[in-house]
């Protein structure tokens, strides 16, 4: 069954050897805290002409971490997109089919793997 939330993403870089503050104390963060280090694996689909990401849509099964699974990003505005997620599953060269929520379209589109990734990371829940 997949789920859906809406999510906005904000980056920041510092310089090296820059201290991060404490952000707790921040407006609008509940709660500052570590977490174990996770490995994350991720392949990155797309149609062959490159369709998806010239929209500016995400397609991806990562395995790793508290979500693992197949994670479909679409545009909502700067920073903000709608993310729709299903089960991991078994590994397999097909995307699994989506049941749209009402009110989208939807459209058969064949998407192959475009990348893959493997990557170690630290995150911090606010």
């Amino acid at each position: 069954m997949a789920t859906e939330a809406r999510e906005t993403e904000n980056k920041y870089e510092f310089r090296p050897g820059a201290v991060l503050p404490f952000l707790g104390d921040l407006p609008g963060v509940a709660q500052e805290s570590d977490l174990a280090e996770q490995k994350l694996e991720a392949e990155y689909y797309d149609t062959s002409d490159l369709l998806l990401v010239r929209a500016g849509v995400t397609l991806r099964r990562r395995s790793g971490g508290g979500d693992a699974g197949w994670h479909l990003k679409l545009p909502l505005a700067a920073g903000a997109h709608r993310e729709i997620r299903l089960p991991l599953g078994r590994p397999s060269r097909r995307v699994p089919a989506l049941t749209w929520p009402a009110r989208t379209r939807s459209a058969s589109v064949s998407c192959t793997r475009a990348a893959s990734a493997t990557r170690s990371c630290t995150t911090t829940t606010t």
